[in-house]
């Protein structure tokens, strides 16, 4: 099945749009200065979703760029 550029664009673009809804309702953010270790490793977990998304992005010769809406 032939997938074009742009169709591969906008499927990134769903996953991106659905990863930053599980962040913005499932990870905690820091929002203040008193926040705790399991804060941090969950901005860790972020970093690490975002940084694979990113390589994938990038082998498939596309903008490594977080939302792909071209």
């Amino acid at each position: 099945m032939f997938v074009t550029e742009q169709e591969t664009k906008n499927n990134l673009s769903i996953i991106w749009d659905a990863l930053h809804d599980y962040r913005e309702n499932c990870i905690p953010q820091y929002n203040d200065n008193d926040f705790t270790k399991d804060e941090v490793s969950y901005d860790e977990q972020w970093d690490e979703i975002c940084g694979a998304m990113a390589k994938i992005t990038e082998q498939l010769g596309l903008d490594s760029g977080a939302d792909n809406d071209d």
